[in-house]
């Protein structure tokens, strides 16, 4: 137990040490009320429609995380921008800057079968 305590207290450590140096950014959950429900990540201004695919992440308790890197995007010289959207159709747009190095969005699927995205962090 003790030794499961002093490992769960470095993994914390590190973690708080990595997150001081990392950019986040973060989609709005709501806009003017209305809840986010969709996310997109472009290879360049969303008006040039090179939206990319995510990656699959695993899935659990309803919940599937997708991922973005973006490395090769930034070596390149381009800008990456996510694109967040809401209930009502508005957006958010934000360009993403060379420090932030890959993009994490959360899919909620309900009883249904719908999904819906849940939450989107990039750092």
């Amino acid at each position: 137990m003790r030794r499961y305590l002093l490992s769960m207290i470095a993994v914390g450590t590190m973690m708080t040490a990595t997150a001081a140096h990392a950019v986040q950014m973060s989609c709005p959950a709501s806009q003017k009320s209305k809840a986010l429900n969709a996310a997109s990540l472009f290879d360049g201004p969303p008006e040039g429609m090179v939206e990319l695919r995510p990656e699959e992440g695993k899935e659990k308790n309803g919940l599937l995380r997708t991922y973005w890197m973006l490395g090769d995007i930034h070596k390149a010289g381009r800008v990456p921008h996510l694109v967040c959207g809401y209930e009502d159709g508005g957006q958010v747009v934000m360009k993403l800057g060379k420090t932030v190095r890959a993009c994490i969005r959360f899919v909620r699927t309900d009883k249904k079968g719908a999904s819906s995205v849940f939450s989107v962090r990039c750092e």
